[in-house]
């Protein structure tokens, strides 16, 4: 199977805290490949109805089928169905079905379904029903071929909807998350698939296989319609006389282009499939000329040297397909006629030159998107890295640095600089989009709360300074003043309290992370003054960048000569040097130190006074 990086709300990249509408069932289940060749392709996942049942908490619907297949000995999946995601998360989602012949504890997939999920046959996973929590979850039920298919899947949808509440009532802010994605509609409006062989490299034709675009999106729609599709997510399609065929969900969108350009927070990367769907077949080449035609007009020069670049490997690539290059020349004949006739030939990106000339693909009767006008609501931002971002008007409308850019009416949209580099005006456009939504703020760590603070001076946002200044106030009163025995007896209780350059810093939490291990911090740092082993293991220091986020307080002054050293010798002055310009966020607790009275810290007068 073709790589692509992993992308989504929900995949690994990118992954938010919470899953919303998650069922109160996670049922661990072992992979089993299911082989294409003898079950046939496009087929649902199956498991054993007892899973069914446990996945839906009562197994009253997928009963009567599971006693049907057993007493008949059929072995076809039974009609009792429902999504599946994994527990923990994925962009992709199951169409499951309950089948008697699957051992039990098991679900079996085929390769591409392992794909999607990126799955290993043999291995166990935890699945959960997934449900969308809107009005139009109920479709993935209501195009069921039967009456009887209707009335148990409705069963199964009450019972999934009754596990959804029941899950969501432990949190009340989970509740608010919910109910604003409840406003987005799930019914796609359109999807964009890219086509290229499935096996392209077991192809030894010379000539690219011609695939109409009508029959293909028939074949399409008919096995995926009333299901979730998924951008990234693989499809198998097959039509007779022609070899499988691999579709890939390169673009998927719920709202109309009309309604994108009004709506906020709009981030589209799955929906429900139905028949007033607009499928769109495109192939790599294809995708990447339609690119082309909505990039910037200073990157259109760069884009045709590398258009130019691409068509030399394809032609290498024919060339190595076969040495006595005649191939290179009925290509270069073909691509004449395909230019005289107004018909597109697209090949798949290059995995390798033979690879490459192998899995051509000819779209025949295709239609593409028609070009959108030149977005004129929008603002192009520049940063001060180089990075452009389109964003919407009324997004930017609290930045008062940009008015003018904002209420701009020419006929195209305004480019503005800022002097803020890329990830900082990447949280920053975060922060405005749940301020304009009215969703809970992003609670940005404490690092990055300094960088945030002087984007909003330079763009006048001042709710973000405010929300910075307010974040740092909590984190401030958070902070404490400790003797050397508190720190003491808080590591004898099981914390992880270390000791670095007179901060005390409680790194317990971070431990099973770090990538030396969760054992040689506990071993070598407690009650001592760590600062030699941070600069002998830490030769980067991207490391300091990390400090903050474990610091919670000072130790008191007077108890500083009485921390043992760690290591044989003292930290090098340039290593501290370097550590206070890392730490500045010290400063305020520092100088509250300095002007403490020495008796009046916390454990001191205990301290003083069980010596006297």
């Amino acid at each position: 199977m073709p790589k692509h990086k992993k992308k989504g709300p929900l995949s690994l990249q990118g992954a938010v805290k919470k899953q919303l509408f998650k069922s109160g069932v996670e049922l661990p289940l072992k992979v089993l490949h299911r082989d294409p060749a003898a079950a046939g392709r496009g087929l649902p996942a199956y498991l054993h109805p007892s899973s069914l049942q446990q996945l839906l908490h009562d197994g009253a619907a997928a009963e009567p089928q599971a006693q049907e297949q057993q007493s008949s000995g059929s072995s076809a999946a039974g009609s009792s169905a429902l999504f599946l995601q994994l527990a923990s998360g994925s962009d992709c989602v199951l169409h499951a079905r309950a089948c008697a012949d699957v051992a039990p504890g098991s679900i079996q997939l085929d390769e591409v379904q392992q794909a999607n999920l990126r799955l290993c046959a043999g291995e166990v996973y935890k699945f959960s029903v997934f449900q969308h929590g809107s009005s139009a979850a109920g479709a993935d039920v209501a195009a069921a071929s039967s009456e009887e298919e209707d009335q148990q899947q409705q069963q199964q949808q009450q019972q999934a909807e009754q596990s959804m509440q029941e899950a969501a009532d432990d949190s009340n802010e989970e509740m608010e998350d919910a109910a604003a994605a409840v406003d987005m509609p799930f019914e796609l409006t359109d999807l964009d698939c890219e086509v290229r062989l499935l096996h392209a490299q077991q192809q030894q034709q010379q000539q690219a296989v011609q695939v109409d675009a009508v029959a293909l999106t028939r074949a399409f729609c008919k096995q995926c319609c009333w299901r979730v599709l998924a951008v990234n997510e693989y499809v198998v399609a097959e039509i007779p006389g022609l070899p499988p065929l691999l579709l890939r969900i390169t673009a998927a969108n719920t709202l109309t282009a009309e309604e994108q350009q009004e709506a906020l927070g709009y981030h589209c990367f799955r929906g429900l499939l139905t028949p007033d769907t607009t499928v769109y077949m495109t192939t790599a080449l294809s995708q990447q000329q339609q690119q082309q035609q909505q990039q910037q007009p200073g990157d259109v020069a760069d884009s045709a040297a590398v258009t130019a670049t691409q068509q030399q490997l394809l032609q290498l690539s024919v060339a190595d397909a076969n040495p006595n290059s005649a191939a290179l020349q009925q290509q270069q004949q073909q691509q004449q006629h395909d230019a005289a006739a107004h018909v597109t030939k697209v090949t798949p990106p290059v995995q390798s030159r033979v690879a490459a000339a192998a899995a051509g693909v000819q779209l025949l009767n295709a239609v593409s998107r028609a070009a959108a006008p030149p977005a004129t609501n929008v603002v192009h931002v520049y940063t001060n890295d180089g990075e452009w971002f389109p964003v919407k008007k009324k997004l930017l409308r609290p930045c008062i640095a940009l008015t003018k850019a904002v209420r701009d009416s020419g006929d195209s949209a305004p480019t503005v600089h800022v002097d803020v580099d890329t990830l900082t005006f990447d949280r920053l456009l975060i922060f405005l989009e749940a301020q304009a939504l009215q969703r809970q703020l992003p609670g940005f760590a404490i690092h990055y709360l300094d960088d945030l603070q002087r984007a909003g001076e330079q763009l006048g946002l001042r709710s973000l300074q405010e929300y910075c200044a307010h974040l740092k106030g909590i984190r401030q009163a958070a902070l404490g003043v400790y003797s050397f025995a508190d720190v003491q007896r808080a590591n004898a209780s099981g914390k992880v309290w270390l000791l670095l350059d007179g901060m005390v810093l409680d790194v317990g939490r971070w431990l099973p992370e770090h990538p030396g291990g969760a054992a040689i911090i506990p071993a070598q740092s407690l009650n001592c003054d760590c600062s030699r082993f941070f600069e002998m293991y830490h030769a980067s220091r991207e490391s300091f960048l990390y400090i903050a986020e474990f610091y919670i307080g000072e130790l008191v002054p007077e108890d500083l000569p009485h921390v043992p050293l760690g290591g044989k010798q003292p930290p090098s002055s340039d290593f501290l040097m370097q550590l206070r310009e890392y730490t500045a966020f010290r400063q305020p607790m520092l100088a509250q130190l300095a002007q403490r009275a020495p008796v009046t810290h916390l454990g001191a007068g205990k301290a003083r006074s069980a010596a006297a």
